[in-house]
């Protein structure tokens, strides 16, 4: 065993460090069959391959950090602020502004 403890989770460590206080949402891609976990960062947010835990792409940042996210098969939900902006590719692709609205859910 090495000195500095179990390397049984070694490769989980790049997402505690950069990853914050901000539950990270799953994807499947059904054409690569893998797993992504993306997770934010400040404003804006770091998609990983799960298999070998490196990262695969960086979004576009946003006016405010990321408060919360969600995925489907193909967006990437981020809310920053009062705007909640969908991900197609890591790159904005819609912004719905929620200025005079209250959500209740």
């Amino acid at each position: 065993m090495p000195v500095g403890g179990s390397a049984l989770f070694s490769g989980f460590r790049v997402l505690g460090l950069y990853s914050g206080h901000v539950p990270h949402a799953l994807r499947y891609h059904q054409k690569h069959r893998e797993f992504y976990v993306v997770t934010a960062v400040g404003r804006s947010f770091h998609t990983y391959n799960v298999n070998r835990l490196g990262i695969v792409a960086v979004s576009n940042s946003l006016p405010d950090d990321i408060s919360c996210m969600a995925a489907d098969r193909m967006l990437v939900f981020a809310a920053a602020g009062r705007d909640i902006s969908a991900f197609a590719r890591n790159k904005e692709a819609r912004k719905l502004y929620l200025k005079n609205t209250v959500l209740i859910i």
